[in-house]
């Protein structure tokens, strides 16, 4: 296991009903918009991955359905404007995205 990754978070799996749920009540509670969260993750996501592959110039980035897609856009859009080679693939039409994710 990697040291770097709580083991309490390893072991914990959550549906997307309680995600969303959760980040309901983490909205309503801090007075936050959801798309300031999303680029909070996404910039989250964009540094960890410059730590652990400091010399990967080439990105490849999945994206499902859904705000986790918009976090993984927001981390494309970071890596891009650091001059990395990134390639985008999506499991879904982006005409699905709605909320935050399609912004």
């Amino acid at each position: 296991m990697n040291d770097n990754i709580s083991p309490s978070l390893v072991k914990k799996v959550f549906s997307s009903h309680k995600i969303k749920s959760y980040e309901n009540t983490l909205f309503n509670t801090l007075d936050c918009e959801g798309y300031s969260f999303m680029e909070k993750a996404g910039k989250f996501a964009f540094q960890e991955i410059l730590e652990r592959f400091p010399n990967e110039k080439n990105w490849n980035i999945l994206c499902g359905l859904g705000n986790n897609a918009g976090d993984g856009m927001i981390t494309a859009r970071l890596a891009i404007e650091n001059e990395l080679n990134v390639s985008i693939f999506f499991l879904f039409s982006v005409d699905l995205f709605t909320g935050n994710a399609q912004k």
